[in-house]
């Protein structure tokens, strides 16, 4: 795998959830982004899995790493996003 190189140290994920999507700015209403950043994050840390996206901070890409930085430092596991 030959991204997972760059993860030194880290196990390699036996799960990998890639995010694309539109990185306009569009209007969600605010249940709904919560429910898909939160579940996202909650269902990569009970699987290890590692979130792949687009790597800007837009769009639906924006609401991964938003749902991830809510997801608590004490979590069992701390996802990689790339």
């Amino acid at each position: 795998m030959c991204c997972a190189r760059q993860f030194e140290g880290e196990e390699a994920p036996h799960i990998l959830i890639e995010v694309t999507g539109s990185a306009k700015h569009f209007k969600v209403r605010p249940r709904l982004k919560d429910l898909f950043s939160h579940g996202l994050a909650t269902a990569a840390h009970a699987t290890k899995a590692w979130i792949f996206t687009g790597g800007t901070d837009s769009g639906v890409m924006q609401f991964v790493g938003q749902g991830e930085r809510r997801t608590p430092v004490g979590a069992p596991h701390h996802p990689s996003v790339a």
